[in-house]
């Protein structure tokens, strides 16, 4: 694998951003990022920089975590503040695909149309599910029929959320869809969204509960959760901004839940990290390289000026915006959320590569 400086770190995780977040530009009065700094102090004020370097407004959290032990830090949020976590979902749904196959559920060889009938004939059913993981499937990012695309531009440009079709309705858009480089990494949220709604079709559940009864139960994370409908964040959800500032609608992404639906905290997260790092997270091959590629399912993974080998995943909302950093071989991790559409990766970064201001 090739070295990975921050500059080429931020260029890794902008792209698949930018796929499932649309920003718009407008010119509002933004918040401004919190002075209120509750958890480690002295982690706070040694991340502020990072976070108003990188456009962050309103609130965020850290969770850094060291083997078994959890430090955190917020501005304006607690550790039991909730964020959308937006496309690390997708490293979570690359987990349940390598569960489902420690478990004897599917083979990596499957083609889609094997658990999805409704897909036989079609280019996205002889998809392998192993290619949906790694995002090699030619399938595009979003379905291209003119009034899917038409839909989620005017969301977007409306601030609201642009992923609201249901399971059903996105499998007969995937029915539609044409191959394109087969084999070439392209960031697809049909793709990943079709292969979890595959294992909870497989599993007898919906996706919620699969992901919930095989992920979140068994690492203690309570807090967590995914809404496939609007209204099911409740009143007191936390606010999403655009990088510009805009209040944006909170995200329930219907058929679209495993490529960025879930929903969580810091203190969950920080769980979950642990158990990446311990290795008892189920589905834990996921973040293992796969041949061929420069990642693992989902997970990507960079080597860097430090000689380190870092396990990656980003996500972002319309509101919102979340960064995971691993450095297995120490043992270390950090998990940030953040309530702005902006990419923070130097906070993860400088934190694991002792480079923090």
């Amino acid at each position: 694998m090739t070295a990975f400086p921050p500059p080429r770190i931020l260029a890794a995780i902008l792209a698949p951003a930018a796929v499932l977040a649309l920003g718009i530009a407008a010119m509002p009065t933004p918040p401004s990022f919190s002075t209120s700094i509750t958890g480690d102090r002295a982690l706070g004020e040694s991340l502020r920089p990072d976070f108003l370097e990188a456009g962050a407004l309103d609130r965020a959290a850290v969770a850094v975590v060291d083997g078994i032990n959890v430090t955190f830090t917020g501005f304006g949020a607690e550790s039991d503040t909730e964020f959308e976590i937006g496309s690390i979902t997708k490293a979570m749904n690359a987990q349940l695909f390598q569960d489902a196959i420690d478990r004897g559920e599917v083979r990596p060889t499957d083609r889609l149309e094997e658990l999805l009938p409704e897909l036989l004939g079609t280019p996205a059913g002889g998809v392998i599910l192993r290619d949906l993981a790694t995002h090699t499937s030619g399938l595009p990012g979003l379905p291209t029929d003119a009034g899917s695309m038409l839909g989620v531009l005017l969301d977007s440009l409306r601030h609201q959320n642009p992923y609201h079709v249901d399971t059903a309705e996105m499998i007969t858009l995937a029915t539609a869809e044409e191959l394109t480089t087969p084999g070439e990494y392209v960031y697809s949220n049909l793709g990943t969204a079709l292969l979890g709604q595959a294992l909870a079709r497989t599993a007898g559940i919906d996706y919620a509960d699969l992901i919930r009864t095989r992920l979140f139960e068994p690492l203690g994370m309570g807090d967590t959760r995914v809404t496939t409908l609007p209204g099911e964040e409740g009143k007191n959800a936390t606010t999403g901004f655009s990088a510009t500032g805009v209040h944006e609608n909170a995200w329930a992404i219907g058929g679209y839940v495993p490529a960025g639906g879930v929903r969580s905290t810091a203190a969950d997260m920080s769980s979950y990290v642990v158990a990446l790092l311990a290795g008892t997270a189920p589905g834990m091959a996921a973040l293992d390289p796969v041949p061929g590629t420069e990642g693992g399912l989902a997970w990507m993974i960079l080597d860097t000026e430090t000689d380190q080998t870092l396990t990656v995943h980003n996500g972002q909302t319309g509101g919102f915006s979340s960064f995971l950093m691993l450095d297995r071989e120490a043992g270390r991790g950090v998990i940030t959320l953040s309530n702005t559409a902006a990419q923070h990766p130097a906070v993860a970064y400088n934190i694991l590569t002792g480079t923090e201001k």
